[in-house]
């Protein structure tokens, strides 16, 4: 809708209040809501975070479209693209450690980096323990060895190189020789992703352009950017409370309004929905926890509004 502002300065009568100027009432076209629900997806080859469905009508005369909010789950510190830890030992160079995928708080991290890197020891033959401790008042953890002997990770592993925003240990190359005997993490963030993103090619088909991103591995098609720092509170990373909830709304009020103008005049019933990481990584590998479990069913719901 067009709308052109006319001055009054023009028109002495306006001016001097000898008669009314023109009275104009503005109002928002008509809408309607779709809800989209990665449950509801078309093919059993699909996941709920990479889904096609079919909403059984097209909407005709619609001109827009918008993400308001979604619902998702909270997304796991650790995955199967950031566990995976290597030692260079003073003794020798340890196999490729494996964290179990799962949300970890500052005690249960320790805990499980302790135990972990511990066994790796004793298999590989390494006569060393370390202990793994957190410094509220630094927000960093630090991995000691108990008998004084040097180590370091091999910065190459999947645990430096995606844990920069989880527990971001410093770090060397495996040609290097060990020199220290504790090592410690920059400030820790206990997150994997800080954001998310969702994809639509479906959607994104009539707009005038696409969202992008600083990161090529993000793609194109962008429908919302889902700010995932915003979803955890307190309780989630409390050792004292065991379950706190695994799902979060995610309002987006920057989303952008996508044009779905086209020849036929109607907005079509296949709807695609593709959700990533902020490395690219479709998210549900990222909340695959690995075997003895069964592969992911959370997924992702999403509101929009459609304008006419």
């Amino acid at each position: 809708m067009l709308v052109r502002i006319q001055s009054n300065r023009k028109d002495e009568d306006i001016d001097t209040g000898y008669s009314k100027p023109a009275l104009f009432c503005v109002e928002e076209p008509d809408s309607v809501n779709l809800l989209i629900d990665g449950k509801d997806k078309l093919s059993s080859g699909e996941t709920p975070f990479n889904f096609t469905v079919d909403m059984r009508q097209n909407l005709y005369r619609s001109r827009s479209v918008r993400v308001g909010k979604c619902v998702i789950p909270l997304i796991n510190n650790i995955t199967p693209f950031n566990n995976q830890v290597q030692i260079k030992h003073a003794e020798g160079t340890t196999g490729i450690i494996t964290l179990q995928p799962a949300f970890y708080n500052t005690t249960t991290l320790s805990n499980e980096l302790t135990a972990k890197i511990n066994a790796q020891y004793v298999i590989d033959g390494i006569v060393d323990t370390v202990t793994t401790s957190f410094d509220p008042v630094t927000k960093t953890f630090s991995i000691q060895s108990v008998l004084s002997k040097n180590f370091f990770i091999v910065d190459s592993c999947s645990f430096i190189t995606r844990g920069k925003f989880c527990a971001p240990f410093e770090s060397e190359p495996l040609a290097n020789a060990p020199s220290k005997t504790i090592i410690y993490s920059s400030m820790a963030g206990l997150l994997y992703t800080r954001f998310v993103t969702v994809h639509s090619a479906q959607l994104n088909y009539y707009s005038y352009g696409s969202s992008l991103t600083s990161d090529p591995r993000q793609g194109q098609n962008i429908i919302a950017i889902l700010d995932v720092c915003s979803i955890y509170s307190d309780s989630d990373f409390d050792i004292s409370t065991p379950f706190a909830g695994n799902f979060a709304t995610i309002e987006t009020p920057s989303a952008p309004q996508l044009n779905v103008v086209n020849s036929q005049k109607n907005m079509f019933s296949r709807i695609d929905i593709q959700v990533r990481d902020e490395y690219g990584e479709d998210m549900q590998a990222v909340m695959n926890i690995g075997s003895p479990y069964p592969e992911n069913t959370l997924g992702i719901s999403l509101w929009m509004e459609v304008k006419f």
